[in-house]
Parts: C-alpha cells; structure tokens; sequence
C-alpha cells in the first residue's frame, strides 16, 4: 500500500511522494519499506510478481546516478533491494513490464545541444537482447510514453505525437507495437487531449485508455483482452 499525508482539500494522493507498507491481509505486520525521501530517490511499482513469494518489482530513480529508471527487485519483509543486470541502455525516463515481470520496454532521452536536438528512443527487448525502435519521426523533439502490454505480451502500447509535424498540432496518439510483425500502428488519438489514464485488465493488460477530458471519454483499443 502507498500512504501519503493530505494537507488540505486540494491536495491529493495524485502526483505527491508516497511511502511504500506492506501487511498481511488481515493488517497485522505493518511495514515500512521504502520511505519518501529527500535525497532525489523516487520509486514506482512495475509489477507485483505472484510467483515470487517476499518480491515485488519497482523502477527507482536516483538524481546522484545520471542514469534515470532503473529495474529492482524489492523484498518486501526486509526492504532490500536488488539490481537487475539486464537493461537498456542510457538515461531511461520510462520503464515498463509486460504482464509476466520481464522488463521490455525503455524510453532513452538522449539530451542534444538545445531542446529541438533532444532525442527520444525506444528500447525493446526481442529474442532475449535489447533492440532499437526505428520511430519514423515528423518532428524534432517527439513525446514517447509506454502504456502497458497486451494479455499475451505479443504488443505493447504507447503513447506519442511523433507522427505529427510541427506546427500542425501535437496531440498523442495511442500506438500498438507489435513484437512479432515490427509493425507500428495508430489505434486511437483525440481531437484535443492526450491520454489522461490506462484501463487494465485483471492480468495487468491493457484494455482502453481515458483521455484528460473534462468528462469521462474512454477509447476501447484492446477487445479481444477484455472479452477474455
């Protein structure tokens, strides 16, 4: 569970340092195990691994080591952290797990001379190595950010405005990867708004994507997940 202190009517859990408990079912052996801190350490829950009994797996970001997400493993009885060797490359801002606890996906930002120069890759992992998205691109800068997987882990999903030129907007789209065809496709872009939040599965797939409207506008993008 991830508890924070609310301070006010407009402050919510949304966007504010957590601390990370773990208990039994029935409350009993309360636990802190990883606090909010100070020192730049942030962390995010990947993927809560049922086959492993005492671990879960978290991306955690320290500003001392100029290298972004990376991949742990974290004993939740003893708070203990452990690296996991095999990871893309570079300065990772985003960092995902398909829906077994493998780690697939990174996005590199890779910082040019000015903002027009930055460059954002895809890293994906294919045939047990680390590969190199080719995202043909229309504008210098795009934005890239990874969703999630399909319930057979066969596509994965992420949201990005690469397809579209300056200045003629830059909106994101929600595009499927597919891992076995290497074929990137559009599946759903709003008229005006990005991808506010993802709609999952039971197994962790995903199902639809809510976008940042003031109303409720939820985009289906996965049906034979959500029949099953």
């Amino acid at each position: 569970m991830e508890v924070a202190e609310i301070t006010g009517n407009l402050v919510n859990m949304q966007g504010i340092s957590t601390d990370l408990y773990a208990a039994n079912i029935d409350g009993s052996r309360r636990t802190l195990i990883f606090a909010k801190r100070n020192d730049g350490i942030l962390y995010s829950i990947m993927h809560m691994l049922p086959q492993q009994k005492d671990r879960i797996l978290i991306a955690r970001y320290n500003l001392r080591d100029k290298t972004g997400w990376r991949a742990f493993t974290l004993d939740i009885n003893r708070g203990r952290e452990r690296y996991l060797d095999d990871q893309p490359a570079g300065i990772v801002v985003g960092l995902i797990a398909d829906n077994s606890g493998n780690v697939r996906v990174g996005i590199e930002a890779i910082e040019g001379k000015s903002f027009d120069d930055n460059r954002t890759v895809i890293h994906y992992k294919k045939d047990n190595s680390w590969q190199k998205l080719d995202v043909p691109t229309k504008r210098k800068n795009p934005s890239i950010s990874p969703l999630g997987f399909s319930a057979d882990n066969s596509k994965a999903y992420f949201s990005s405005n690469h397809d579209i030129a300056e200045g003629e907007g830059d909106v994101a789209g929600v595009f499927e990867y597919d891992f076995a065809t290497s074929e990137l496709t559009l599946l759903a872009r709003h008229s005006f708004s990005d991808v506010g939040s993802v709609i999952r599965g039971s197994d962790g797939e995903v199902l639809a994507v809510n976008f940042a409207t003031s109303n409720s506008d939820l985009e289906l993008i996965n049906a034979r997940s959500e029949s099953g």
